[in-house]
């Protein structure tokens, strides 16, 4: 609740890890945009974390790699645009590297306009603003890393953040094994 307090979100779900919480936000995803495309592709800056692209793999996506900006290292809006254009292409990951954020604003009119979902790998981005607010409000969902070498430090785990109580309830579902705490 505090989380979500301070993100300015409805959700925040907690996770082992960043990484589980981008698997678990690509399966759901997998599961709402359902296509007949054999390997979807989510667009992806070309400079990320091993994780990012880890998990989109395990999940059944495949990268769409994207230029990043060589003033801040985060996707290149611009390229983001173009490759949305591509078939498959069904969502978009935006990475808040080193925690300086992508310029959310834009980059969700991006992906609303190509009709597509936006997701944040925001590992590094817990305590960071953009425009006056925290990093956390835009996009589909936000997820965050608590590893010791965050601004934000739990020993371990991650937090999803989401607006989407659809999204929230099927995290709290999914880190459970699909328990929905009936135990049935």
């Amino acid at each position: 609740r505090e989380c979500a307090e301070y993100l300015g979100v409805d959700h925040c779900v907690a996770v082992s890890s960043c990484t589980s919480g981008l698997m678990l936000a690509f399966q759901a995803l997998k599961r709402e945009r359902a296509t007949a495309v054999d390997r979807p592709r989510i667009a992806v800056p070309s400079y990320t974390f091993m994780a990012s692209i880890s998990a989109m793999i395990w999940a059944g996506f495949e990268p769409e790699f994207v230029d990043v900006d060589e003033a801040s290292m985060n996707l290149c809006l611009d390229d983001l645009e173009t490759a949305l254009r591509g078939d498959g292409v069904v969502a978009a990951l935006g990475v808040h590297c080193f925690g300086n954020p992508v310029p959310t604003a834009r980059a969700e009119a991006i992906c609303a306009k190509a009709g597509v979902p936006l997701i944040f790998d925001a590992a590094h981005g817990f305590g960071s603003m953009h425009e006056g607010k925290p990093v956390g409000q835009a996009g589909w969902c936000q997820i965050y890393s608590l590893t010791p070498t965050k601004m934000v430090v739990a020993g371990e785990g991650g937090v999803v953040a989401t607006n989407d109580d659809h999204l929230a309830h099927d995290l709290k579902i999914a880190r459970e094994y699909g328990n929905d705490g009936s135990y049935d």
